[in-house]
């Protein structure tokens, strides 16, 4: 039992196995999955809906093929009888007007020899035709009736005989030139003959005229329909003869069920309609296609009835051939869906190899909800991002090796060899030539250092001012622009000429950034040159042009000339008698003196060399430095100014202009304080009095009295003193500071109304609620309420 089990076991786990390791390729490949789905769900689609609408359209189409059948026998037999009829009129009609015949319908006593005459002429035609049953003439004037053919007419006293004279005599069936089913002589209730007779054209028939009758044998007709019944029967169909009533005229050949099927039709209201139709009904559960046409026999039609069944039965079994078929197709769908889906996928498969192979160097992970487009486009995407950043990385450097090389050039030209210059320029694709005039440009922001809060910044607007003094210059003249980091940038001009016709091109960029970037730019220009090594040289002596813009203002553009005399100047120091009028007019805090002095003063620093601008403003610096000191130690109480504070605004200033603005500032704030010694007593006693009056304002004791004997000074000249620096009593003062600190309370404690009042120093509660309600408008305990109810 082991043997044998064992086996089996691992069999089944082999199987299990196999059949997960399928499972589990499919389900990690969900772009195979994808690809199978929707061609799968194409196919099945589409079989679906093609089979649904041929299945929906069948059925009218075979009942509309099957009508149009009927239609097509039932004008068959239609046909057929019209033919007949067209053959016996002809016939009738030159039987009719042969003068032969005539007699017997128009003469009363015909002899017998010639009626025996007659007689054989009519059997003769008879004999002659093989539809013809017989041929009859009534003759009205003698009541007689004479035939030929069939010997049932031959005596007078037959039964046929008389049932056709009775016919003729009612008037109301008889029809001119029409097949007229009669039944005159036979025991069934059946037609023996179809009758066609012509009477006189020049009257309506009266039931006296005489008629001349051509009996047609039915057998024709019926044996037509005989053979159509028998063809039928496999359709479980039938075709029926019947009159007006609905009676069927000839049953032979069919079906005893068709018959009691029409007994239960006969009386339908459809079947009274004239002409062609068809209809459906249900007997019994059992669904019928009814068919109807005139036959253009008097009061004869021909009916056809199928059951739906049967008329359905060809399509029941092409729609049981049509499944089948439909799901042989749907599996080979299946089967072609798998191979054209591993087709299609064979390249994505090979790309997602591909891009395994460098999983785990670019770390790419595939996520269990994405498929293998995704996953490709992540790693693309990613590879994209490797591979701009590489490029990025490598501008960069090509950037800052650019960057480098320029700047080099500009501070180290001299040392540099027309092949290395010639390198640089073919190497970097540098819009200059190595021969010919050149002109060197130096823009400064002037804002650099003094704005701590674009520190981090300033590598980004010297990159955009680099690109707008590019662009702009460049619509002039060839030029390159160089980084020369902190705070200024180089640009190089392949051009000569006087250098004046470049100021309105560099106002244009000073212009742009002081609108984009809210920025000031420096701008000097160098005389022009024409051999490279003198760039190095230009650009120290351009540099320092750039400086004196603290003499002629940031926004001018500084040329050569313009600061000509300043770099000639070899004085360093302010004049004796200009340093002696500051120190008079800021000890006597005389405003003209000052500022005179102060004019004369930045008129000789604006003729200074730059080396020595800095270094006489800060002499003026200091020298109101000591002043200020002086005057403080020869005061009760000192100046109160940041000096430090100046110092700092002086090392950022940008123009002269500037350094006359932070001076007379200065001077203003050294004017206010530079009062008398009384007035600076009397400052410092109100402050002292304002000051116990803060600490001391709970006690209830505090009064003018008590503060004059601790600050010793009478009574009545410390009232006037208080008085005249704050315009109000120190009872006032008191009371303001004890009414603020109620309001303070009440604002921020739960205490009482009485507790705070005590704890401010008043002591009359009256007295109290006056002074509040007249300072605040409400009394406190409105006050409160208000206060706590506002959001």
């Amino acid at each position: 039992m082991e043997d044998v089990t064992v086996p089996c076991s691992e069999d089944a786990d082999t199987e299990a196995k196999h059949y997960m390791n399928v499972v589990g390729v499919y389900r990690s490949k969900k772009y195979l999955q994808r690809i199978l789905t929707t061609i799968t769900l194409v196919l099945v689609g589409l079989l679906i809906v093609s089979s649904a609408a041929i299945y929906y359209t069948s059925e009218k189409t075979v009942l509309l093929m099957q009508r149009d059948t009927n239609e097509k026998i039932l004008a068959q037999v239609n046909f057929n009888i019209a033919n007949m009829n067209d053959v016996i009129s002809n016939m009738a009609a030159s039987l009719y007007f042969d003068p032969e015949l005539v007699p017997l319908m128009t003469t009363k006593n015909i002899h017998i020899m010639d009626l025996i005459k007659k007689q054989n002429r009519l059997d003769s035609v008879v004999n002659a035709t093989s539809f013809l049953h017989s041929i009859v003439v009534y003759n009205g004037f003698s009541d007689q009736v004479y035939s030929g053919g069939d010997s049932v007419f031959r005596h007078p006293e037959s039964v046929a005989a008389a049932k056709l004279k009775a016919f003729l005599k009612e008037a109301d069936g008889v029809v001119k030139m029409r097949l007229i089913p009669l039944h005159l002589f036979s025991k069934e209730p059946k037609v023996d003959v179809l009758s066609f007779m012509m009477y006189d054209e020049s009257r309506s028939y009266n039931g006296k005229d005489s008629v001349f009758i051509l009996n047609v044998k039915p057998e024709w007709l019926f044996d037509n329909v005989k053979m159509i019944n028998d063809l039928a029967v496999k359709q479980a169909s039938a075709i029926f003869l019947v009159d007006g009533r609905g009676n069927v005229l000839d049953s032979a050949g069919l079906r005893p069920a068709a018959i009691a099927e029409w007994e239960s039709i006969r009386r339908l209201p459809e079947l009274s309609a004239q002409g062609y139709g068809d209809f459906v009904i249900d007997v019994d559960g059992e669904k019928s296609l009814v068919t109807y046409s005139d036959t253009g026999i008097s009061d004869l039609r021909v009916v056809t009835v199928q059951a739906y069944s049967a008329v359905l039965s060809d399509l029941l079994r092409m729609r049981t051939a049509a499944v089948a078929i439909t799901i042989g197709f749907l599996i080979a769908s299946v089967i072609v869906s798998l191979w054209v889906s591993h087709k299609l996928y064979e390249p994505v498969a090979r790309l997602m190899n591909r891009i395994r192979k460098y999983e785990d160097d670019h770390q790419i992970r595939q996520q269990p909800d994405y498929d293998e487009l995704s996953y490709a486009s992540t790693a693309y995407e990613q590879a994209m991002e490797n591979l701009n950043r590489a490029r990025e990385h490598a501008k960069d450097k090509q950037k800052t090796l650019m960057q480098y090389d320029l700047r080099r050039l500009i501070t180290d030209s001299a040392t540099m060899t027309k092949g290395q210059f010639d390198q640089l320029i073919a190497q970097h694709r540098l819009p200059i030539r190595s021969q010919g005039a050149y002109t060197l440009a130096v823009l400064r922001i002037a804002e650099y250092g003094r704005r701590k809060d674009r520190e981090a910044d300033w590598p980004l607007f010297r990159f955009a001012i680099s690109n707008i003094a590019q662009e702009i210059v460049s619509a002039d003249s060839e030029c390159i622009s160089i980084d020369m980091r902190d705070d200024h940038l180089v640009v190089l001009l392949q051009r000569g000429g006087d250098v004046g016709d470049l100021v309105p091109t560099f106002e244009s960029v000073q212009r742009v950034v002081r609108e984009y970037y809210r920025l000031t730019i420096v701008v000097a220009l160098s005389e022009p040159f024409e051999a490279y090594p003198s760039i190095a040289k230009q650009y120290d002596r351009t540099l320092q042009y750039s400086m004196y813009s603290i003499v002629y203002g940031p926004s001018r553009v500084i040329l050569p000339h313009t600061v000509a005399e300043n770099i000639e100047n070899i004085a360093y120091q302010l004049p004796g008698d200009v340093e002696k009028k500051l120190v008079e007019g800021l000890k006597a805090a005389d405003r003209k003196q000052l500022d005179d002095a102060l004019d004369r003063a930045i008129a000789h620093i604006s003729k200074l060399n730059s080396d020595f601008i800095m270094f006489s403003v800060m002499q003026v610096v200091v020298l109101i430095k000591n002043t200020i000191k002086e005057i403080g130690e020869n005061r009760l109480q000192s100046i109160a100014l940041d000096v430090n504070a100046f110092n700092r605004d002086v090392l950022n200033i940008q123009s002269l202009d500037e350094l006359r603005e932070l001076v007379s500032g200065l001077f203003r704030d050294i004017a206010e304080h530079g009062k008398s010694g009384k007035e600076e007593r009397n400052d410092i006693v109100t402050e002292t009095v304002k000051d116990i009056i803060k600490e001391n304002y709970k006690d209830p004791n505090l009064n003018m009295q008590g503060l004059s004997s601790m600050v010793r000074i009478s009574y009545d000249y410390l009232g006037r003193l208080f008085k005249k620096n704050e315009t109000m009593s120190i009872s006032d003062y008191i009371n303001e500071v004890r009414l603020e600190q109620a309001r303070i309370l009440l604002e921020t404690k739960d205490y009482s109304v009485s507790q705070i009042m005590e704890q401010v120093g008043f002591t009359n509660h009256s007295y109290f609620f006056k002074l509040f309600k007249k300072k605040f408008g409400t009394t406190p305990r409105e006050y409160r309420l208000k206060k706590s109810l506002s959001p």
